[in-house]
């Protein structure tokens, strides 16, 4: 039996695997005299390289996601990025990528010699993350505190600004806000850019 669901009687035969794997394949002999004798033995049966993958574009800070469009097994594979060969076998991770434009490799090439290497290449993008900061003075009881965000980079363009003062979520770059107790009062910012990128959020006490 070839491990596969399939068998043969005969002494000396040949067989095409349709899947790559391991597969168990038995012997049983029988002899005239009635004395048997079974033996196992485990036979790799390697794909031919097939190299496909696709690289999603994220933010920066955040790793992109990499997904196989290819199986293949009995094989090596070599990564790059921008160039550089990374130095796992596995399955790369894509972290400490600079904003901008980036390009990955992959050679996938058979350990049992089935067929050539195969090569394929991604691109993908980092986009920029906004850099904010939030402007505001310390005041009295009752007084209207203007806030303020700003923008520190020039990579971006934001489309919305997130305020969060006294528990209220409140939209908009330039925001009025009273309080009523005294005290400190945590005051926290974020912005989301076009490129839908949201900016660390900052945590300051008025």
């Amino acid at each position: 039996t070839f491990g596969d669901g399939t068998f043969s009687t005969e002494q000396n035969p040949a067989h095409i695997y349709a899947t790559a794997g391991d597969y168990s394949v038995h012997l049983k002999i029988k002899a005239q005299d009635g004395c048997e004798r079974e033996v196992t033995r485990t036979v790799t049966v390697a794909s031919i390289p097939v190299a496909g993958m696709q690289v999603y574009d994220t933010c920066f800070r955040r790793e992109p996601r990499l997904q196989f469009q290819s199986q293949n097994f009995g094989v090596n594979y070599k990564w790059s990025v921008d160039g550089t060969l990374l130095p796992s076998n596995q399955q790369p991770t894509l972290t400490n990528l600079s904003p901008g434009s980036h390009q990955l490799e992959l050679i996938v090439s058979s350990i049992y010699n089935c067929g050539p290497p195969d090569t394929t290449n991604a691109s993908f993008i980092i986009k920029p993350v906004p850099v904010v900061d939030a402007v505001f003075h310390d005041a009295c009881v009752n007084e209207v505190v203007p806030f303020s965000g700003l923008q520190t980079d020039v990579e971006t363009i934001i489309s919305q600004w997130n305020w969060d003062i006294q528990n209220k979520n409140l939209n908009g770059q330039n925001m009025q806000q009273g309080f009523n107790l005294p005290g400190d009062h945590t005051v926290r910012l974020s912005a989301t850019a076009s490129n839908t990128c949201t900016s660390d959020t900052i945590t300051k006490t008025i």
